[in-house]
């Protein structure tokens, strides 16, 4: 079924498109939120300067100069660790969008090679519903949506939950937060 479910090379080239102008995105506004923060770490270094310098002139108490200081200080140390977060390199991140983007063209050759957590990891990220196997079909409640266009189209797989319960839960009923009762539902399998 992931074979199924890989994306076709053309797929990946929008992706990648796509990808790239999200990156360009995020880095204009991160350099608009970069400037702003700088400017904001020197209006708070003003401000620390300006107090300590009424310190030292003996027109500032000892407690007020504290408060003061230390709230300013607290807020520069903020502001200093999300320039610096901010200011980071992206291209690492970029590198790996075009490198690992390709390997959605088979998926099941990508499930091969992983160990046993990321294979759990991969099924988790695209059957986000969980994945179920019934008979001779297979269910989950929600699919990743880059992959639910493929996924419609697989014979003896579904996806949602039916409005009926099954046989097995008829009795069976769930309690909720509320102390309410509610039924428990079930995918279909067909």
């Amino acid at each position: 079924m992931l074979k199924q479910l890989s994306l076709k090379e053309s797929h990946i080239v929008i992706l990648q498109k796509e990808a790239e102008v999200q990156f360009e995105k995020a880095i204009g506004s991160r350099k608009t939120e970069l400037s702003r923060l700088k400017q904001d770490c020197e209006n708070l270094q003003k401000k620390i300067d300006s107090i300590e310098k009424k310190y030292i002139e003996d027109s500032l108490e000892y407690t007020t100069y504290q408060k003061w200081s230390s709230g300013f200080k607290k807020e520069m140390f903020e502001k200093t660790n999300k320039v610096n977060a901010l200011a980071g390199d992206d291209s690492a991140l970029r590198a790996q969008y075009k490198t690992h983007l390709p390997y959605l063209t088979d998926i099941n050759w990508l499930y091969d090679q992983a160990d046993i957590g990321n294979k759990q990891a991969l099924l988790r990220n695209v059957f986000l519903g969980g994945l179920s196997k019934e008979k001779e079909s297979y269910r989950t409640a929600f699919i990743h949506p880059l992959f639910s266009d493929k996924a419609n189209s697989i014979k003896g797989f579904s996806i949602g939950y039916k409005t009926e319960k099954s046989a097995e839960l008829a009795d069976f009923s769930l309690s909720t937060q509320k102390h309410t009762t509610s039924e428990l539902f079930v995918c279909p399998t067909s």
